[in-house]
Order: C-alpha cells, then sequence, then structure tokens
C-alpha cells in the first residue's frame, strides 16, 4: 500500500508511546483515564455487540490487564510532552499545551 509522506502524522491509541516508536515522535500527548473509567466506556461502547455485561467485563478486564503492562514496561507518561486528563474538557486543557 502507498501512503503519501506528510508533514504531520497524528498516531493515537493506547500504545501510541512505545519505546520502539519514540524516535519517530516529536511531539506527545497522554490522555491519562482511570482504570474503572476505562472497563466502563469499554463495556457500554461494546453492548452494542450483543454480547452480556459480564463477557464485556471479562473482555475489558484482559485487555486493560495488558494496557498495564505496557504502562509499566514503557511508562508512556514519562515520556509525554504533555498529559491531560480523559475525564475532562479537552478544548480548555490543549489550550495550555504547548
Amino acid at each position: 500500500m502507498d501512503q503519501h509522506i506528510t508533514p504531520v502524522m497524528i498516531l493515537e491509541g493506547v500504545g501510541a508511546l512505545r519505546k520502539e516508536l519514540r524516535r519517530y515522535l516529536s511531539y506527545s500527548i497522554f490522555v491519562e483515564v482511570p482504570y474503572e473509567e476505562c472497563l466502563q466506556r469499554g463495556v457500554e461502547k461494546d453492548r452494542v455487540t450483543g454480547k452480556s455485561v459480564e463477557e464485556l467485563t471479562s473482555l475489558w478486564t484482559n485487555w486493560l490487564a495488558h494496557d498495564i503492562l505496557y504502562f509499566d514496561r514503557d511508562d508512556p507518561q514519562s515520556f509525554a510532552n504533555a498529559i491531560i486528563s480523559g475525564k475532562d474538557n479537552f478544548q480548555k486543557q490543549l489550550s495550555h499545551v504547548g
């Protein structure tokens, strides 16, 4: 697949600040969201799949366990140029990021 090269690329996702990607990043923002909030949001988002709340809770608990391992291994917060809250208004927070 051909990909047009641009001067700006936005890479988003939980693993975007992995150690092996950092040399390609010029600016990084870590969005901090409490574990329970992530679990709740994940379960709510995936209810459209028709799976039970119990199944979804198990799925998301396992998923988040891998995130915790990544956080412990790569410590993305310490690399981030800015840390913002995933619970507060992004627009207001980003106006202070520079």
